[in-house]
């Protein structure tokens, strides 16, 4: 006696089984495409952030008044996170808050002839750069 019922159930069952492989094989393969680029597109972001930033202390260097200053609004988030930007006698430093990824710059030299300080967060989306005699505060 042949058993027809149950083979038809068992090859729907690993019909089913390839399927649903598929779809969770597909589904993980996306979601690391997605998680590259977003990684990618965070450090692309946050280094363009630095240079932006940057290239507006070296601006205000430039002027030639002892006291002067620049108001900048800047996004919330990048890359879908928010971001700290600390800057000291090292340079200039963007961090992301929950990746932690940090981009840096030494600012040229510009440390050595300026007292580099100050530290603010992307939710303030405005701040100050500030020009005072050899000093330069962001706040």
């Amino acid at each position: 006696m042949r058993k027809k019922g149950q083979s038809l159930i068992f090859e729907q069952v690993i019909l089913f089984s390839i399927g649903v492989t598929i779809f969770v094989i597909c589904f993980a393969v996306f979601n690391i495409y997605q998680n590259y680029f977003v990684s990618l597109s965070l450090h692309d972001q946050l280094a363009q952030m630095k240079g932006w930033i940057s290239s507006h202390i070296i601006r205000l260097v430039q002027h030639e008044d002892t006291d002067s200053s620049i108001i900048l609004e800047i996004p919330k988030r990048i890359g879908g996170e928010e971001y700290n930007i600390t800057l000291d006698n090292s340079g200039i430093h963007v961090t992301s808050l929950y990746s932690e990824v940090t981009k840096e710059s030494p600012l040229y030299s510009i440390n050595n002839k300026y007292i580099l300080s100050g530290y603010i967060r992307s939710t303030e989306r405005r701040f100050i750069i500030y020009k005072k005699g050899n000093e330069i505060i962001i706040s």
